[in-house]
């Protein structure tokens, strides 16, 4: 529906081997997180005058910040497979917003060749290339939902089976999150953790049609709804302007 960039964030962390695996060459869990809709300078280490992000701070100070990357496709469904492949999307194939759901589970994507390789692996959260919500091949852990899916009580597919969440979305998916980097795992493994937010709630009718006046909310979690309040947001000269005279994306 609406352009969404991304922010991704790999965690490399401490390995955990098995008895076989001792005096083999050691491999890394990883941590791949994927933020949605987040613009690039609205991060702390970014320079963002008000905006409080900590512990992206600290991943950024410790790691590796890149100050001059760039999207090929600045839409939500084919960013989410090039992040899973590797690919640009006239490669890939996912190159629009629409169902994408069959051509998804056909990926080649680079947890599934982990998953052959022997790691453990767990897609927590967004998923977003078609309304499908079904465990996709190269994990052995799912939890997603349709879509956009919802912030507060979710509906959620858990390996396959349809649950009612209790919450807000972010809160759950770190808690499925946490849950699984905390096992007792007898192998490396990936967590790929991909959030709803910040992208807005998408409002649609039982019809399936949209309202465009009243498509998108911004829904924080309770306690941060007056976080920011009487804050001015920064903007650049040519925000909230239609792209007039501009070609539509391809």
């Amino acid at each position: 529906l609406i352009a969404a960039a991304a922010i991704s964030f790999l965690l490399l962390t401490s390995v955990n081997l098995s008895q076989s695996e001792r005096g083999a060459q050691p491999r890394p869990n990883i941590v791949f997180i994927l933020i949605d809709d987040l613009r690039w300078d609205e991060l702390g280490i970014a320079g963002h005058p008000f905006l409080k992000t900590p512990n992206i701070d600290r991943i950024g100070h410790e790691g590796a910040f890149f100050r001059n990357a760039f999207m090929t496709t600045p839409l939500c469904s084919p960013s989410r497979a090039s992040f899973l492949t590797g690919q640009y999307a006239h490669t890939h194939g996912i190159t629009d917003n629409v169902d994408r759901s069959v051509a998804s589970h056909k990926l080649n994507t680079f947890p599934l060749l982990l998953q052959k390789s022997g790691y453990a692996t767990a897609f927590i959260g967004k998923w977003h290339m078609g309304n499908d919500d079904s465990p996709r091949p190269g994990f052995d852990r799912w939890v997603s939902f349709k879509g956009q899916g919802s912030y507060i009580d979710p509906e959620i597919n858990e390996d396959g089976n349809d649950i009612k969440a209790r919450g807000y979305i972010t809160d759950l998916l770190n808690g499925y999150a946490v849950e699984f980097i905390k096992r007792d795992h007898n192998k490396p493994f990936l967590i790929y953790l991909a959030h709803k937010a910040i992208h807005p709630e998408v409002m649609q009718h039982g019809d399936g049609s949209i309202n465009l006046a009243e498509a998108e909310r911004f829904i924080p979690a309770e306690r941060h709804r007056n976080l920011f309040a009487g804050v001015k947001i920064p903007r650049r000269p040519n925000a909230l302007r239609p792209p007039t005279g501009k070609r539509a994306l391809q």
